[in-house]
């Protein structure tokens, strides 16, 4: 699965490249030859030459649901993907589920998704997300405490000086308010069924 993954992305990248080419935005191919692991959106935007703003407008103009291409990526049902982070030993966690469903206008999806995403064994969510708002952080919380999953926690840093995004190791500014025992809680053994250290 992990080697069709890497054809998947690239597939749909050079879709994206050429699309972006009809647009005269042009492309260093020779960046993403480069790249290491699966190419993302995050490198065919580095690998723009002539943008004329940040990384991050840019990938929110041409490369975000809302961008004028209309380019869809094939994706692998959860609980394959699931099924093969387990297979090679991993935890299967799911980043910022709620930001996801707020793009998409879907906020009331959560409980149907996230019990599902359960159903086929992931192992936890983002609990602390950079970007994310007061209530986001305290749903998620509460949503793992209750079903004893993993908490997991990062500033979605995605290279120095990225507009709208933390730094790297950074939150927003109330998670120590929100919560008294961050490191605490993202070291808690996954299996505990209680967590000690609560909200502050």
């Amino acid at each position: 699965m992990t080697d069709h993954a890497k054809q998947n992305a690239k597939n749909y990248c050079t879709k994206v490249c050429s699309a972006l080419e009809s647009h005269d935005i042009e492309i260093d191919y020779s960046f993403m030859e480069n790249t290491k692991g699966i190419i993302t959106k995050h490198d065919v935007a580095l690998s723009v030459i002539n943008k004329e703003m940040s990384n991050y407008n840019f990938h929110n103009m041409w490369l975000s649901e809302d961008s004028p291409l209309d380019i869809t990526m094939e994706k692998f049902p959860a609980k394959k993907a699931i099924r093969t982070i387990h297979k090679a030993g991993g935890k299967a966690v799911c980043a910022h589920i709620l930001r996801t469903l707020e793009q998409c206008n879907r906020l009331s999806l959560l409980p149907y998704m996230s019990e599902s995403l359960i159903r086929c064994g992931l192992d936890g969510f983002e609990v602390f997300y950079a970007n994310s708002s007061k209530d986001q952080i305290r749903t998620m919380y509460e949503l793992c405490s209750a079903q004893g999953l993993i908490m997991t926690g990062g500033s979605d840093f995605h290279g120095i000086n990225r507009t709208g995004r933390c730094q790297l190791g950074d939150y927003n500014s109330y998670t120590a308010e929100l919560f008294s025992d961050i490191s605490g809680i993202l070291c808690n053994n996954y299996n505990s069924n209680i967590i000690e250290k609560a909200i502050a």
